[in-house]
């Protein structure tokens, strides 16, 4: 779902460009029970750098925290809310890794890591 999120919003031009608010809203369908996720990104309250390395082998590593506003919930077939609350805001953190070898020469950050 990230790496989705990566490819279709370019989030790394987004953060070079030092946009800090997304409002994005997608959805990922489930076939089978004619399901979907609603994550509307209403904006990041933080993006910290919490670590960063370069390896023997030129390999850097950046961990960084994110604190974002978020409205989270599950429709069914016919668009309505069957868990979640639309009024709702949550104050999620991640904690992603991102990964790059600095000999290369492809700018790309790789995102190696996520956790909650």
């Amino acid at each position: 779902m990230l790496e989705a999120g990566f490819r279709l919003f370019h989030f790394d031009q987004l953060v070079r460009n030092g946009i800090t608010e997304l409002f994005v809203c997608f959805g990922l369908r489930f076939c089978r029970y004619q399901l979907r996720i609603c994550l509307c990104y209403i904006g990041f309250d933080q993006a910290e750098i919490t670590a960063a390395k370069i390896s023997k082998n030129d390999i850097a590593k950046i961990t960084v925290k994110f604190v974002s506003e978020q409205v989270n919930l599950l429709k069914n077939k016919d668009d309505e809310i069957i868990e979640g609350d639309e009024n709702f805001i949550q104050n999620i953190t991640d904690v992603w890794t991102f990964e790059r070898c600095l000999t290369s020469t492809n700018p790309n950050w790789l995102l190696v890591s996520t956790k909650k």
